[in-house]
């Protein structure tokens, strides 16, 4: 993907008309935005994204920048992804401990119900033998 950024910018710099800068603007904003691996580089990306998108004329060249403006405000690059499944896997991890400590806590309980339930049937048994 970085080859590809690197070919885009070349192009870029290159093209001799308007719509051949353009496209090559587009292929390299894409290509940043898939490689940003933080935010400065996501804000530099979303950058050449809003350039790109400030350029393109009515109807474009065959790119329409209100096509893709939905999917872009959605979309999360990989390291914000791993930091979210971060939260969430040490989310998961405390609500398991908590779940955990509350299945221990009835077992115990359980444990000492029937130990009661026991120790009265073995005083009731004491008694019985008695007679």
């Amino acid at each position: 993907m970085e080859l590809a950024a690197s070919f885009f910018e070349q192009a870029r710099l290159a093209a001799l008309d308007e719509p051949s800068r353009r496209r090559a603007l587009y292929g390299l904003a894409c290509a940043r935005l898939l490689l940003a691996q933080d935010e400065k580089e996501l804000a530099r990306a979303r950058n050449l994204w809003e350039t790109w998108r400030a350029e393109s004329p009515p109807g474009g060249d065959g790119e329409d920048p209100k096509f893709m403006a939905g999917v872009l405000s959605q979309y999360r690059p990989g390291f914000l992804l791993k930091d979210m499944k971060a939260a969430c896997d040490k989310e998961c991890d405390k609500r398991l401990m908590e779940k955990e400590e509350e299945v221990r806590r009835i077992i115990q309980r359980q444990v000492q119900a029937l130990e009661d339930i026991h120790r009265e049937i073995q005083e009731k048994k004491k008694g019985l033998s008695n007679y």
